[in-house]
């Protein structure tokens, strides 16, 4: 309000009109705020699902490939390393290109878990 108003409107009623939308806009900001933490709850149980999809996907093909003779697991330490320094940092992750990156992959079928 202007200035006007704090001379004109009793100061009680000012005070407690303030307090009021404080009090309104906290309540505003935890509603939205629990809101997003349920939204990222929600993205990190998908996460640990691919995650698990992936280890699991991992798990087997090296198995296989072990099974078959293809390859040992010195090739695999191997290309492991040469993959993790591609990415200019030798870090024990790929962090891979842009253009690599929004590339779009092939969908993968999601069971749910009960």
């Amino acid at each position: 309000m202007s200035s006007f108003w704090k001379y004109v409107v009793d100061n009680e009623f000012m005070q407690r009109s303030d307090i009021e939308e404080v009090r309104r806009k906290t309540r505003v900001n935890a509603r939205n705020a629990s809101r997003r933490a349920r939204d990222l709850e929600g993205r990190v149980e998908q996460l640990e699902g691919e995650l698990g999809e992936m280890r699991l996907f991992t798990r087997a093909l090296l198995a296989l490939l072990q099974e078959s003779g293809t390859l040992d697991a010195a090739h695999i330490r191997e290309k492991i390393l040469e993959i993790d320094a591609s990415d200019g940092t030798v870090d024990g992750s790929y962090d891979p290109p842009a253009e690599e990156a929004e590339r779009p992959q092939a969908p993968v079928s999601r069971k749910r878990r009960r």
